[in-house]
C-alpha cells in the first residue's frame, strides 16, 4: 500500500479505486436465506451477512438452513421429506412430486398436494 492508503481494491469490495474504505455500500445481495451486507468502513472485506431463521421458505419449495436454501419445504411444516412412489393407479409423474411424511420411520409418504392442512410445528 502507498502512504495514506487505507486499502487496496484487490483486497475486497469495500475498498474504493482511490484506496479508501467504503461505508454503507451494498457488497452482498440478499440470497433469500441471508440478508444483504453493507460495507462498514472498517475494512476492505464485505462483513458477514446475517442468516435468516432456519425453516424460512425460499425459492418456493425449499427452506433456509444455516444461510443456504437447501432444505426441503417439508421442514417448514414439521415434516420430513421422502420419495413419492407411484402406485398402480397413479401417473408416472407422481415420482416427481414433492412428498413429505410425519416424522418417524413408519409414516406414510404423501404428495404435498395431498396435505389438506399443516400438521404441526
Amino acid at each position: 500500500l502507498t502512504p495514506h492508503s487505507m486499502c487496496s481494491p484487490s483486497q475486497g469490495p469495500c475498498c474504493t479505486a482511490e484506496c479508501g474504505l467504503k461505508f454503507g455500500d451494498k457488497c452482498r445481495d440478499d440470497n433469500g436465506c441471508r440478508d444483504s451486507s453493507y460495507c462498514d468502513g472498517r475494512g476492505p472485506h464485505c462483513p458477514p451477512s446475517i442468516n435468516k431463521p432456519n425453516k424460512t421458505v425460499c425459492n418456493e419449495e425449499f427452506v433456509c438452513f444455516m444461510g443456504e436454501c437447501t432444505g426441503s419445504i417439508c421442514l417448514a411444516y414439521g415434516l420430513e421429506s421422502c420419495q413419492c412412489i407411484p402406485g398402480p393407479n397413479d401417473p408416472p409423474t407422481k415420482a416427481c412430486e414433492l412428498c413429505c411424511k410425519l416424522p418417524g420411520e413408519f409414516s406414510d409418504c404423501k404428495s404435498s398436494f395431498a396435505w389438506n392442512n399443516v400438521p404441526y410445528d
